[in-house]
Order: structure tokens, then C-alpha cells, then sequence
């Protein structure tokens, strides 16, 4: 239950909220009040697309300047996996949909979570239409402890919300989005392209599934094979495109998609 200054300081930002609900900053006012409700020290807002590029909405207490998440890194998000494989309005703690060992090993979260010293992340998935859907990030560094239960519920429960506050975001124009017809054509001839001229046909298959961010055990599944062939799968596409890592990997396909 929340306690009666929480409902307070709560009740105020929603007041905020309505007054200024067609002002294009609406989504830095909402983070405002909902750090004076609970303690964070770092956002990230992001609107996901099926054939484009990631786009930056907003964010706070993450490095400002280029950011390796928007030129790629994104497909190896476990939020960005969530969104394509159900794109329903859902709220998730990083550590939940993560697969097993992946929070200790896997290039996004050697490569990419601990250069911004993230502890803890609880992110929000809600469509906005023409597929698309945004990943809103509300996360604490190891300088806060991990979110307790209260304050997952407490997160939890903002699902509408947080659709709410986007919806409006998109209405004030601040979400319109630069449609390219050309996009998905030119992402799909180059991934159906990218390393053809030395991978075979099955090789091909499984780079499709690595950049889109799945590991050696969801592979094999998928593709009907042990993990062990799909490891030795990895390995020979590694070494055939001369790469170390799956983060390599992906660097390397952006490399070829902007030329």
C-alpha cells in the first residue's frame, strides 16, 4: 500500500501531467515526479522498430554522445527480444527475461551494461502503433541497492501508465516517425547478403538469429540442432568473417549496413 506522502507527491505529478499533457517534454516531466516517488539514477527511453533502427527518446544519467545502444547493440537487448517475440504492453525486470547465465557472460552485459554501471533494471514495453513499440528503462547504478518488492509492485503497476504518458508523447508530435520506404528493403537484401560469399546456407541462417541477439541454446532450438553442432556453427562463422564475439559480430553487420 502506498504510504500517504508517496500518494501525495504521486497524485501531484499526475496533476502536472494533465496540465501539460500536450507539451513535448511530457515524458521528462513524467521521470521527473516518478523520481520523487522512487529512487533511481538512471533512464533510458527508446522507440523500437521491426525493420529500422532504434531511436532515443530521452534518458538521464547515461553518458550523453554517441551511444553503441542506438547503432546496434539494441538487437542484443533481452527488452528488444521481448518486443519481437511479444509486443503486448508489459513491464519486466532485466534479470527475469534474461536467459540463464546471460547477466554474467553475454556481450551485452560485458560489453554494454557495465560501462554505464548499471545494478538493477526494470523496463517497460508498450506499443504505439505501425508496430512499433517503446522500451522505457528505469534503472539504478551501484551507487542505490537493488529495487525491493515494494518497489517492483510499485513499478509494476504503472504499465497504463507509462502507455498513457507515450501515447501522449506521440500525439504532441514529438514521436512522429521518419518513414523510409526503402528501409526494410535495404536491411533485408544486406542481412540475406552479409557474409554470403564464405558462409554456407545453414551458417547464414544462424548469423540472421545471432544479431538478432540469440544465444548458442535458443539456436539449436530453433533451427532443430544440438547445441553442441550450433556452437561448432558459431565457432566456423567466427572464423570464417574473422570476429571473436558475438558484439564483434554485430559491429561488423552495421559496418556493411552503412556503407
Amino acid at each position: 500500500m502506498l504510504s500517504v506522502s508517496l500518494l501525495e507527491r504521486w497524485n501531484d505529478g499526475v496533476a502536472d501531467l494533465l496540465v501539460h499533457q500536450d507539451r513535448s517534454d511530457i515524458v521528462d516531466r513524467f521521470m521527473t515526479h516518478l523520481s520523487r516517488c522512487l529512487d533511481f539514477d538512471q533512464w533510458y527511453a527508446a522507440l523500437f522498430h521491426r525493420h529500422e533502427p532504434a531511436e532515443r527518446i530521452g534518458f538521464c544519467g547515461i553518458k550523453e554522445g554517441r551511444d553503441d545502444y542506438e547503432d546496434g547493440i539494441y538487437l542484443l537487448d533481452p527488452f528488444y527480444r521481448q518486443y519481437r517475440q511479444n509486443p503486448e504492453p508489459s513491464v519486466h525486470r532485466l534479470g527475469d527475461i534474461a536467459g540463464p547465465g546471460e547477466a554474467i557472460r553475454s556481450p551485452y552485459f560485458e560489453g554494454y551494461l557495465q560501462k554505464w554501471d548499471t545494478r538493477d533494471e526494470v523496463g517497460y514495453l508498450v506499443p504505439v502503433g505501425a508496430g512499433r513499440a517503446v522500451h522505457l528503462s528505469v534503472s539504478r547504478s551501484h551507487d542505490l541497492p537493488p529495487f525491493e518488492r515494494h518497489e517492483l509492485q510499485f513499478l509494476g503497476s504503472l504499465v497504463s501508465v507509462v502507455a498513457s504518458v507515450f501515447a501522449l508523447y506521440e500525439r504532441s508530435g514529438g514521436g512522429e516517425p521518419v518513414v523510409n520506404p526503402s528501409v526494410e528493403r535495404v536491411i533485408g537484401q544486406k542481412l540475406a547478403g552479409f557474409g554470403a560469399e564464405v558462409l554456407t546456407g545453414r551458417e547464414g541462417e544462424i548469423v540472421g538469429l545471432l544479431l538478432k541477439g540469440y544465444g548458442a541454446a535458443e539456436i539449436a532450438r530453433l533451427c532443430g540442432i544440438s547445441p553442441g553442432t550450433a556452437k561448432n556453427h558459431i565457432k566456423s562463422i567466427y572464423r570464417k568473417l574473422s570476429v571473436r564475439s558475438q558484439v564483434e559480430l554485430l559491429v561488423k553487420w552495421i559496418d556493411d549496413l552503412y556503407e
